[in-house]
């Protein structure tokens, strides 16, 4: 899940370095080849470059202090924000649907890698994002930290030399196609209680201004504590409660 990725349907142009040699020692003139690399190469720079642009430009401003008086647990049934998170009460298990929407924490999570599309304005469906959040009482809700843990992990990606307790969390981000739940190994996160997980969001017109915040936090419920190797049950909060 590459912060840029511009697919090709031409297969020269998804030929590795290595193959393009193997076919130059067999000698086969890979002159054009080449050439077709390179000005492929500009092109994808170039678009990157002005999406880059037109990303810097968009502001997306969130206020999460607008959030603070729901933080606290169990909150009331009697509000537009218990309505609005929870919905209606189902048929069966009334009590339990009840307990799980008073009683689950408010979480900040922090983008770690989200598909492109997904920084600009637009109305797309099940698009998926990396976050990092935490369950402790010292880190769930600060988002510097979130910040510069998920930073950590998405610069690990281009590491050599792998921690032994966060390897297969790291190994298993490089898959972009990848669908996950992993606590986070102490070497990275320190005595916080924090994972890292996956999260495809139904509707992109969900987001404030149908795009993720320009500080990369989105709060959450957290309706069930999480489980590794299993999808975090998180209820992404209506951003009318948090816009800027």
């Amino acid at each position: 899940m590459k912060l840029f990725t511009n697919p090709v349907s031409d297969w020269e142009n998804q030929m590795t370095e290595e193959e393009i040699k193997q076919l130059e020692t067999q000698g086969c003139d890979v002159t054009e080849l080449r050439a077709k690399r390179a000005e492929q190469q500009k092109i994808e720079e170039k678009a990157k470059q002005e999406w880059e642009e037109t990303r810097a430009a968009f502001q997306n401003p969130i206020a999460l202090d607008k959030l603070d008086s729901y933080t606290r647990i169990p909150r009331s049934m009697d509000t537009p924000f218990f309505k609005a998170t929870a919905g209606s009460p189902p048929w069966l298990f009334k009590d339990r649907w009840q307990k799980k929407y008073t009683e689950a924490p408010l979480i900040y999570a922090a983008v770690v890698q989200a598909n492109t599309a997904l920084w600009l304005p637009g109305n797309n469906e099940h698009y998926p994002a990396v976050f990092v959040f935490a369950l402790d009482e010292k880190h769930i809700r600060n988002s510097e930290w979130l910040k510069k843990t998920a930073e950590t992990i998405y610069e690990l990606q281009d590491a050599d030399r792998l921690p032994d307790d966060c390897r297969k969390l790291i190994e298993t981000l490089r898959d972009e196609s990848s669908a996950f739940c992993f606590r986070i190994g102490s070497s990275v996160c320190g005595d916080a209680d924090a994972w890292c997980a996956t999260y495809e969001f139904d509707k992109q017109s969900d987001l404030p201004r149908k795009a993720l915040p320009s500080d990369r936090i989105v709060p959450f419920l957290l309706k069930s504590a999480p489980v590794e190797n299993q999808f975090v049950d998180f209820k992404l909060i209506p951003s009318e409660f948090y816009i800027g």
